[in-house]
């Protein structure tokens, strides 16, 4: 497996992974916030303060995470690069995006091309946006919300997410205990189907951890299936439907609660990003979700 090239990120720099479909072109945005400055010395007087409370190990981070920051030259502007794995996390190559931005300016990026420049063919893969700046706190944030957009001859859908520079299963740094997500969102019918998708990133251009997620569908009166997710490589993604998980028959399953049930995945040992599909069986309607929180589901209450 060709790994990530060193030097595809520093420490410092946010960055966020997402997936491409065959059918559909990606298209990202951002709008820099017009405050953003990479070195605002509020945000260092509150990091500090709250290194304080986290004790020595948190405090030596927090001071050198500064100290690399703040010693390094910025004009406030960001710069932008993309790298593209395909679904197994095999690397293809990477394009810096043309341009400076500076605060209160905006990028908008044409994934689907930049695939083609790398004289790859129309299909399935996964990419890593990177920033040159961000936010200075310990999430290490970007200086603004992407929206990503997929756009199909009769679909478009879209959701916002964030870069972060967090640790995320680098085994140097941090222990991940595991991963919970959950998708109380589930629908099967003859019109629609559910699928998740489950990225096996990390903050660590050296990750070789492989993850086999578990699957749980639970109906409204307490009957589960329960199955293996798949096989997710490093810097890959796996995308999978109630069908592939739960069996050609998962419909009859749901069918006494309108199609309707949730979906708990689990893996030990590592931290894993989700996202939420639901396509019209037709193929004339996609919609896609970030996942988010378990409580944050809690407040839709649909």
């Amino acid at each position: 497996m060709a790994i990530l090239p060193v030097g595809a990120w520093e420490d410092y720099e946010p960055r966020f992974g997402f997936p491409t479909f065959q059918d559909c072109r990606t298209f990202v945005s951002l709008s820099i916030s017009p405050d953003f400055d990479p070195k605002n010395m509020k945000s260092f007087t509150d990091m500090a303060k709250t290194a304080g409370t986290l004790g020595p190990a948190a405090a030596f981070e927090f001071s050198k995470d500064f100290g690399t920051r703040i010693g390094r030259r910025d004009d406030g502007k960001v710069r932008f690069r993309i790298h593209i794995t395909d679904r197994d996390g095999r690397y293809l190559g990477s394009k810096n995006i043309p341009g400076e931005y500076p605060p209160g300016g905006a990028v908008d990026i044409d994934v689907d091309g930049i695939i083609g420049e790398l004289d790859q063919p129309a299909g399935d893969y996964m990419a890593i946006i990177v920033l040159s700046s961000g936010v200075m706190n310990f999430f290490g944030g970007s200086p603004g919300a992407f929206s990503v957009t997929y756009v199909g001859e009769k679909t478009y859908t879209t959701y916002r997410t964030g870069g972060f520079t967090r640790t995320l299963n680098d085994p140097r740094k941090k222990k991940h205990y595991g991963f919970r997500g959950i998708n109380p969102k589930i629908v099967v019918d003859d019109s629609f189907m559910s699928s998740i998708l489950l990225i096996n990133h990390s903050s660590y251009t050296g990750y070789e951890k492989e993850i086999t997620p578990e699957a749980k569908l639970i109906r409204e009166d307490g009957e589960t299936r329960e199955a293996k997710f798949g096989l997710i490589q490093p810097f890959g993604g796996l995308e999978r439907n109630m069908e592939e998980l739960f069996g050609t028959d998962v419909s009859d399953f749901l069918a006494p609660y309108k199609g309707r049930g949730t979906v708990i995945t689990r893996a030990t040992g590592a931290t894993l990003a989700a996202i939420h599909l639901l396509r019209k069986t037709d193929g004339t309607s996609m919609a896609i979700e970030h996942s988010r929180p378990t409580h944050a589901y809690l407040l839709n209450g649909a």
